[in-house]
């Protein structure tokens, strides 16, 4: 079964952090890596620019709203994730909490949705890519969707087909899950090498983080477009990160690998 970790930290410990200390940092994410790349535990998994560069972009009545910066306004931001592959959330638990970042910042995991369940496909993840990778993350109130009927799901269901289908045939979308609901994550972080797991969400908010996207574009604006026909309730925030830029480091070789599994 598929679970997505999402990491998040206060952004400020890394700003501060040394050279040194960062490059250790990165060493112990490299060597994680290529330990799940080997077990075949690991699907994908992306580092996340600043929540300064993100922008949030909503649409009122057809008409679109974006701002700069991150839709939670917190001092711990959403820094990157990994898509695993486990036989149980134990599994998954146990991979969380060996993440750096769960020793001072959290790790939420969550079981990608059942497509089956409600009638849709799973993504087909596309490797290569030709621009900037952007990532869409998609928040909204879950109260919403869970009194609609049988038929009103299944036209929801239809809209996320047409977008998949349209942002693929504009050669920009490279994957993307929906998740299971935020009732069924549980958060883990360790605290002087004891290992703290919680039932529910990272965040204890309205809104909750629903699935996300990653998109290959030229540049923001287009990620914008596309954010913007994401079909999310009207009041519904999509956040649009840069995803890391690799260039130069171990985490090349990563991602080559990663795209070989796929």
């Amino acid at each position: 079964m598929r679970y997505l970790l999402t990491l998040y930290g206060d952004e400020s410990l890394r700003d501060s952090s040394t050279p040194e200390q960062s490059k250790r940092m990165m060493d112990e994410y490299t060597a994680l890596t290529k330990e799940w790349l080997d077990k075949g535990l690991m699907l994908s998994g992306e580092g996340l620019d600043s929540s300064s560069t993100a922008t949030t972009v909503r649409v009122r009545g057809g008409e679109r709203v974006i701002t700069d910066g991150p839709f939670a306004e917190s001092k711990e931001q959403l820094g990157g994730y990994y898509l695993v592959d486990c036989e149980s959330q134990d599994e998954a638990i146990e991979l969380a909490a060996r993440i750096p970042i769960a020793r001072w910042g959290s790790v939420e995991v969550r079981p990608v949705m059942n497509y089956e369940a409600v009638g849709s496909e799973p993504p087909t993840w596309r490797s290569e890519y030709q621009g900037k990778k952007y990532m869409l993350t998609l928040w909204g109130d879950e109260s919403q969707w869970e009194s609609w009927t049988p038929e009103q799901l299944q036209e929801s269901m239809k809209l996320w087909g047409d977008y998949d289908r349209d942002a693929t045939a504009a050669g920009v979308l490279l994957g993307g899950e929906g998740l299971e609901p935020s009732p069924t994550a549980k958060t883990v972080r360790v605290r002087d090498d004891e290992r703290i797991v919680s039932d529910g969400p990272f965040a204890e908010t309205k809104e909750q983080l629903g699935g996300f996207y990653l998109l290959d574009c030229k540049d923001l604006d287009e990620a914008i477009e596309w954010a913007a026909k994401v079909p999310v309730p009207d009041d519904a925030p999509v956040e649009i990160r840069p995803v890391m830029d690799y260039t130069g480091t171990s985490y090349e070789d990563i991602e080559r690998r990663v795209e070989a599994r796929q």
